[in-house]
């Protein structure tokens, strides 16, 4: 297999290196045929028909840079693609490819600096070599990657730390973030629900233009079907690649995303966590969220801009369950999001895929629905008008009175993670 198909695009299989030596630092590469100053990387290459990507892993680390000393630590879960610009001319596009998905594996080097040798085969990728943060990389690779490599340091993030990886036996769990968020908003229960043995990926959707600081005016061009597409690529490939769907969840916006996923017959189970709501789940107008929101809602034309919602709205309305002193750095992960993004939560009728519009009928796998009684920004009665759609094909709905919007990271989250947790023991064995 030397190729794969995601969203009806044809992609090049490719694996990833990232080699860490003792300080907790990564080898990275500068392109021998770059230019400019954004070509250095990590080792990468294609796999061989019918090449083991452990194997593939190994061979290419050791002809783009000669190392041999290194011990595996570990694999990213599921495939990580990006695509190529629009008029590359690299070889491989050439080929047919609109670009490459990658299964990234983390080693640690166990020998002398001495043994890398750039010349170690006789295409040489690189001509020269550092240790960096992990950190840096998506700021030194080609740009096009970015987003790829946004996704690589999410999922070896721990290493650098001096953690270790999971090892997983329950299945994979993928985590739909909210507006305005990235994949950090789980970093609580990813790491709880990979304590209680489950893999778990949580990336930030659409990570190259949604960013903390001088969006590009491409960004309010994303629709919420842009998500749902996103998502669904990665939920197809962890089931490509394990041999079985994920769980879902999906937190604020993301839980609607779920519940498209799910209308279109993907995950085995989903869990919807203070979700933003379908079409006629909320009809009425509340001023907790109006004020929540109340900054976007005083722009003009908002679905043409790119928008962050601001900061005492976010303090009031998401994070009011939330001590004071953890405030400051939660707002710093907020990201700016698309206006049209915003319009389709709040209008689903606007939004040109019609996300909002969930037809309950076509669900088969079991939901479970979470509502914070304190919620500010969608109010229990939203949430339990969603939880009443999917009554009808066997949803299931909690509801914690003393949490809010931000219950994935709250005095008490642990009673939900639980909850969570014998929930999905129940349904899926």
């Amino acid at each position: 297999m030397t190729d794969i198909y995601l969203n009806a695009k044809r992609y090049r299989l490719n694996v990833g290196i990232v080699v860490f030596n003792a300080a907790g630092q990564v080898w990275l590469g500068r392109r021998a045929d770059g230019k400019g100053e954004q070509i250095w990387q990590f080792p990468q290459g294609g796999v061989d028909k019918g090449e083991d990507l452990m194997a593939a892993a190994r061979r290419e680390l050791q002809e783009e840079t000669g190392i041999h000393s290194a011990a595996l630590i570990g694999r990213a879960h599921g495939w990580i693609t990006y695509d190529f610009p629009e008029g590359f001319t690299g070889s491989k596009a050439m080929k047919g490819f609109a670009g490459q998905t990658q299964a990234w594996f983390a080693f640690r080097f166990e020998g002398e600096d001495a043994e890398i040798d750039l010349a170690a085969h006789h295409q040489i990728e690189f001509d020269q070599w550092r240790w960096a943060d992990l950190e840096e990389a998506p700021d030194l690779v080609v740009p096009f990657k970015r987003g790829a490599y946004l996704k690589v340091i999410d999922a070896f993030a721990p290493i650098a730390r001096g953690d270790p990886l999971a090892a997983p036996d329950r299945g994979t769990i993928l985590m739909i973030h909210g507006v305005g968020c990235t994949g950090r908003s789980f970093d609580r229960l990813a790491a709880d629900f990979r304590a209680l043995g489950w893999a778990v990926q949580a990336p930030t959707l659409k990570a190259d233009l949604r960013v903390k600081q001088n969006p590009t005016p491409a960004l309010p061009d994303l629709t919420l079907t842009d998500y749902v597409n996103e998502a669904e690529g990665w939920a197809r490939a962890i089931a490509l690649e394990t041999g079985q769907p994920p769980v879902l969840f999906g937190h604020s916006m993301g839980g609607l995303v779920v519940q498209k996923l799910m209308e279109r017959g993907v995950g085995r189970a989903g869990v919807l966590i203070t979700p933003a709501g379908p079409a006629g789940s909320d009809a009425k107008v509340r001023l907790s969220t109006l004020y929540t929101f109340a900054n976007l809602l005083f722009t003009y034309r908002p679905e043409t801009k790119p928008l962050k919602v601001w900061r005492s709205g976010f303090e009031w309305g998401v994070l009011n369950c939330v001590p004071k002193a953890r405030h400051d750095a939660l707002y710093a992960e907020a990201v700016y999001d698309s206006g049209r993004v915003y319009e389709g939560l709040r209008w689903p009728e606007k939004d040109p895929g019609r996300t909002g519009f969930i037809d309950e009928t076509k669900i088969t796998a079991p939901i479970l629905t979470i509502a914070g009684g304190k919620d500010r920004t969608v109010p229990v009665q939203s949430v339990q008008a969603t939880a009443a759609k999917y009554a009808k094909v066997g949803g299931e709905y909690r509801e914690y009175p003393d949490n809010a919007h931000w219950i994935v990271d709250e005095p008490g989250t642990d009673v939900m993670v639980s909850d969570i947790d014998t929930w999905l023991g129940a349904k899926l064995g």
